[in-house]
């Protein structure tokens, strides 16, 4: 395989954004959770990023400033961190506003998207491609996972960025 290093969309963990008004629960200060929840999974849905299992703490004061933490998860897996604030009251009207701060990939979904990448840049399928069992993302410094390629193993590093890009490169040398 080409030692080739090149960025590539990761399936979206897109570091976006959500924000809807919503009416407090029951004319009480406090956002009706599940409301929110279905919020969040509807606009990041509409930005191409699916996401199932939106949950949020319990109890978010209508309150501007107030903190919004949720996290949910993509079909590949991923775990994202969604972090906001309330940023707007207006009578029984609340804004709020989230995004996308991180998450964890699934490391097989990671090794795969990479197999993939490094296959199309050199037009040649490989054997197989491993990486650690979860991965943090956006990764603070590479990972390294293991391409095995015509019964040779080499080291690949990766990235992914804040913007879901995925870049590997691929040790000049093979592994022992």
């Amino acid at each position: 395989m080409s030692r080739r290093r090149r960025p590539h969309a990761l399936v979206p963990i897109a570091l976006a954004t959500a924000g809807a008004t919503l009416l407090t629960a029951c004319g009480t200060s406090t956002l009706d959770t599940g409301e929110v929840e279905k919020t969040i999974a509807s606009q990041f849905k509409a930005k191409g990023i699916p996401l199932t299992d939106v949950r949020c703490r319990d109890e978010i004061e209508a309150k501007v400033g107030t903190p919004v933490s949720c996290t949910g998860k993509n079909p590949g897996g991923t775990v994202l961190r969604l972090e906001g604030k309330v940023s707007e009251r207006n009578g029984d009207r609340a804004r709020f506003e989230v995004k996308a701060v991180g998450g964890t990939a699934i490391g097989s979904v990671i090794a795969a998207q990479t197999k993939a990448v490094l296959e199309q840049q050199v037009g040649q399928k490989a054997d197989g491609m491993t990486c650690p069992k979860t991965v943090e993302i956006p990764t603070k410094r590479p990972i390294r996972c293991v391409l095995t390629a015509g019964g040779t193993r080499l080291g690949v590093s990766v990235t992914v960025d804040e913007n879901g890009r995925l870049d590997a490169k691929v040790d000049d040398q093979p592994r022992s």
